[in-house]
C-alpha cells in the first residue's frame, strides 16, 4: 500500500506543478539501495528513515510554498507520510508517535539524510 500511495503522491504533485505552469523534473533517478535490500531488517530500517525524513521534508517545505493548491497537496500528503512513518516505526520497534510535533527539515538537511541513497553525482 505504501508504494501505491507514493506513486499517487508523485502523480498528484506532478499534476499540480503542471497546473501551476511549472515543469516537473523528468530526469531518471539514480539511487543505490543495495544495502537496503540485503535483509528485511535493512529494508524496514531504510523505509523508516525515508518516511520519517519525508514527513519532516514536507513540514519544512510547506512554509516555502506560496500556492494554496500546492500547500494543500503537500499537507495532505504529509499526513499520509506520517501514517507510513508511524507504521514503520512500530514495525521497527520504535514509538509510532515519538513526539508531540515533528521537526521540519531544510532542503539541505533532507538531502543530507537521503545522500547515502544517491548513486549519481550531484544528488538525485
Amino acid at each position: 500500500m505504501i508504494r501505491g500511495h507514493e506513486e499517487t503522491h508523485v502523480d498528484t504533485l506532478t499534476g499540480v506543478i503542471v497546473d501551476l505552469g511549472g515543469v516537473p523534473v523528468e530526469e531518471a533517478p539514480c539511487y543505490n539501495f543495495v544495502e537496503a535490500y540485503r535483509s528485511v531488517a535493512n529494508f524496514l530500517a531504510t523505509a523508516q528513515l525515508l518516511e520519517n525524513t519525508g514527513v519532516s521534508a514536507y513540514d519544512g517545505a510547506i512554509a516555502l510554498i506560496d500556492s494554496p493548491a500546492l500547500q494543500t497537496a503537500g499537507a495532505t500528503i504529509a499526513t499520509v507520510e506520517a501514517r507510513h512513518a508511524a507504521y514503520l516505526n512500530d514495525l521497527n520497534g520504535d514509538s509510532p508517535f515519538p513526539d508531540a510535533f515533528d521537526t521540519p527539515l531544510s532542503m539541505a538537511e533532507v538531502l543530507a539524510a537521503a545522500a547515502p541513497f544517491f548513486a549519481c553525482d550531484g544528488g538525485a
